[in-house]
């Protein structure tokens, strides 16, 4: 049996990443193509038929909201390595801002989302129930 401590550990190195916040995708290409700083879109090798039927399958309030939500949680992850960026922090208010309306907008045409729309739904003072509304895979998306 090998002596565990004689073997060598493995050293990882991340390059610190400069983003270019004049060249950034928009919510639709960062939520097709998994990122929104298009440097780090890097090929999985997935055909194009593929790529075509992953973005084809929702559309309307509900994908706008995925694609803000997308946007947003790949620029939590670049805040969360550069905390002093002022141009991703103003960026991520704008699209807080963006996100909440879309949600707001959702909630009073369509059907509560989360708890925090329970006063934007159109029938907040009369009941509580998630079940108002068709589901998302009843129609929603298109």
């Amino acid at each position: 049996m090998s002596d565990c401590n004689a073997q060598s550990l493995g050293i990882a190195y991340v390059p610190v990443q400069k983003a270019d916040f004049t060249n950034i995708y928009s919510e639709k290409e960062a939520l097709h193509s998994g990122t929104i700083f298009p440097e780090l879109n890097l090929p999985f090798f997935i055909t194009e038929t593929d790529k075509m039927e992953a973005g084809a399958s929702c559309t309307g309030p509900l994908k706008d909201i995925m694609e803000t939500g997308f946007f947003l949680d790949d620029l939590t992850l670049y805040l969360d390595t550069h905390p002093d960026d002022k141009e991703a922090l103003s960026l991520m208010n704008e699209y807080l801002k963006k996100k909440e309306q879309l949600v707001t907008e959702f909630s009073k045409s369509h059907f509560t989302l989360t708890k925090n729309c329970v006063p934007q739904a159109e029938e907040s003072n009369k009941t509580f129930a998630w079940a108002d509304g068709p589901a998302p895979w009843e129609g929603v998306c298109e």
